[in-house]
């Protein structure tokens, strides 16, 4: 948010209230998903299609896949960086100047059911 400080998360993921809400609502089960199918270390092209494009849904393939937002992959990384941000606090240039994997190790991002 130091990037783009005049805009709400929800302005930046152009999600909706429900959305946004349902993404906090499932992030437990978000982050489970990930870690069992080892997605978090995947260079499958097809995740990205799924996860990460602009998408009216995210492709979970199941059931209730339309009820999630799409882009959700990117929401998620967005909850590592602000986990890290809150235990580091460096200025944006360092920031962005740190490797993705370093953010990710240290962040200790562990969503809670």
């Amino acid at each position: 948010q130091q990037l783009l400080p005049d805009y709400s998360e929800t302005d930046i993921f152009n999600y909706s209230d429900e959305k946004w809400q349902w993404a906090l609502d499932n992030e437990y089960s978000i982050w489970q998903y990930f870690m069992e199918k080892e997605y978090l270390y995947s260079s499958e092209k097809d995740l990205v299609r799924r996860f990460l494009d602009p998408a009216p849904f995210s492709k979970f393939y199941i059931t209730s896949d339309i009820e999630s937002p799409g882009q959700i992959g990117a929401w998620m990384g967005w909850q590592i960086i602000n986990s890290y941000a809150e235990t580091h606090k460096k200025p944006l240039p360092e920031l962005l100047a740190t490797p993705s994997m370093e953010i990710f190790n240290q962040s200790n991002y562990k969503p809670h059911k």
